[in-house]
């Protein structure tokens, strides 16, 4: 009579007990699916970290060589303006010069 009590509200116990099962396994495989991502993170994370290992020294090289690029643009700026200030006051000087020959040609 228990037997038909419970078949009758729907409670069979082989039933729950193999539902149980089959939700411990789909358990058991989503914590098997959640290590295999979190291991291909973590590879994933030890890739990138060997990649920037190996690529830190061109980074280091191109670095320094922007920081000459830079210097050496700064040093032909400095040579144009001092290019510049030479050809100002060679100019200057070609005027003072052309003053004092017009003052002596015009004593003469």
């Amino acid at each position: 009579m228990r037997s038909i009590k419970t078949r009758e509200y729907g409670i069979n116990p082989h039933v729950h007990n193999f539902n149980k099962q089959e939700c411990s396994f789909k358990n058991h495989a989503h914590s098997l699916k959640t290590q295999a991502y979190n291991s291909a993170i973590k590879h994933t994370a030890l890739g990138i970290t060997y990649t920037a290992s190996k690529r830190a020294p061109t980074a280091l090289i191109i670095m320094y060589t922007e920081s000459i690029i830079e210097r050496t643009l700064s040093i032909t700026m400095y040579t144009t303006s001092t290019i510049r200030h030479t050809a100002s006051g060679i100019k200057y000087t070609a005027r003072k010069l052309m003053y004092t020959a017009s003052l002596v040609t015009c004593k003469k």
